[in-house]
């Protein structure tokens, strides 16, 4: 193989899979986002029929009326992130923080839960999981978060347990998905008034949705090129034959060499 050659080959391999770490910012599609509230009085609060995945702008919300409300958010992670890659860290980025209420000094929490396809009550539950972000980590004070402004769930360090609930491209289902809920206060008393932070979702050209920014590793092999659609012919020899995905039977990519739509014959040269 001439030195050109294997520049080639070296550059398809670099495009085909990142070299270290990556970070990628992930947004919902419309469908991939919502709420769902329960009513009071608080005591005997249950899941009404007040859920959607068609709203701009909403709050995750516990209040003394009996309101509980939750926010949903999916993301297409496994549609970018390889498999056998290595999840580093992950946070969620608010770009507004459109009103927050604090009469109880509570906290926003997070668990990694995926309502899809369907968002109804039986995805409410007036606790508050936390499984991906807690009440200890830092940003996550209601009355700390500034209104109108940008911010990071956790505002430093990572969401907690990414094995396994960050989905790449080997896992059956490709989405990540959270439900965001507000702490209760000590023994799920009453709430003294409005606990709550609206967030921007997917829905009616919101600018500004919540999104996921994962900082990830692709650790498995170095896949071999597969110039998908195309068959290798070294210069002065017949076209190869074509195998499944788009290789050849036989050729190496030698100086001179071309690449040719699979089918050969006078087809025009997709790579010189």
């Amino acid at each position: 193989m001439t030195n050109k050659a294997a520049l080639i080959l070296a550059v398809l391999l670099a495009l085909a899979v990142p070299a270290g770490a990556t970070v990628t910012t992930f947004s919902p599609q419309p469908a991939d986002d919502g709420y769902a509230a329960g009513a009071g009085p608080y005591a005997t609060a249950s899941c009404t029929s007040d859920f959607s995945t068609s709203v701009s702008v909403y709050p995750v919300q516990r209040n003394n009326s009996g309101a509980i409300v939750e926010l949903y958010s999916c993301w297409n992670t496994g549609g970018t992130i390889p498999a056998t890659s290595v999840i580093n860290s992950a946070v969620v980025l608010a770009d507004d923080t459109f009103h927050t209420e604090t009469a109880d000094n509570l906290n926003l929490v997070a668990d990694w839960y995926n309502f899809r396809p369907t968002l109804d009550c039986g995805d409410w539950t007036r606790t508050a999981p936390n499984t991906a972000l807690d009440a200890t980590q830092p940003g996550t004070a209601l009355n700390g978060i500034v209104v109108n402004f940008s911010a990071q769930f956790p505002s430093s360090g990572s969401l907690k347990n990414l094995a396994g609930n960050v989905h790449t491209g080997g896992d059956a289902d490709p989405y990540t998905c959270l439900r965001f809920s507000i702490t209760q206060r000590a023994g799920d008393a009453v709430p003294t008034g409005v606990n709550s932070l609206w967030l921007y979702m997917a829905d009616d050209g919101s600018p500004f949705p919540i999104r996921l920014k994962v900082d990830w590793t692709f650790t498995g092999p170095t896949p071999t090129p597969t110039f998908a659609g195309c068959c290798l012919q070294p210069a002065g020899t017949p076209v190869a034959t074509p195998l499944a995905g788009g290789q050849c039977a036989s050729g190496t990519p030698v100086f001179g060499a071309s690449l040719i739509p699979c089918g050969g014959g006078g087809q025009p040269a997709c790579f010189h």
